[in-house]
């Protein structure tokens, strides 16, 4: 991959691409912690990224209410039906940074951080595409909203 192409995944997406990035991103992340510390830190990343996937997923939720108030108020039926299966695919996405982080520990004991730290770059990544779309789904909601009061 070329490197405006990375820069620009890495500015999309908010990690490292590739693994020179990715190792430097940990070694930086690491720092002068030790192990121990170096692991708390990654895990409470993931932790706090797990909770906003479930902020994320609640608001998806009042997203799909007004999507079905728009189906029956007579909005744009295109625009309101893409919205919904944006906000489906993305709810998907998001579910799966919810699962359990019991993965990273199932291997080496002493690549524990690293793959917690792996574990972290993964969540961030789907976290981000079912931000962008929903916030692309919220702004079809938008142009629904604007065509029905004439703007």
């Amino acid at each position: 991959m070329g490197a405006g192409m990375g820069r620009f995944f890495r500015r999309l997406l908010g990690l490292a691409v590739g693994d020179t990035d990715d190792v430097d991103m940990y070694a930086r992340i690491i720092g002068n912690r030790t192990p121990e510390q170096a692991l708390g830190f990654v895990l409470e990343a993931v932790q706090h990224h797990t909770h906003k996937s479930g902020a994320l997923l609640g608001a998806q939720g009042i997203f799909v209410v007004v999507a079905i108030y728009a189906l029956d108020h007579g909005w744009p039926r295109t625009a309101v039906l893409v919205a919904m299966l944006l906000l489906l695919v993305s709810s998907l996405l998001i579910m799966t940074t919810l699962l359990s982080t019991g993965s990273a520990f199932a291997k080496d004991p002493s690549e524990v951080g690293r793959h917690a730290f792996a574990l972290l770059g993964g969540r961030i990544a789907r976290y981000n595409i079912a931000l962008y779309l929903t916030f692309a789904s919220v702004i079809l909601l938008a142009i629904g909203t604007f065509s029905v009061v004439g703007l």
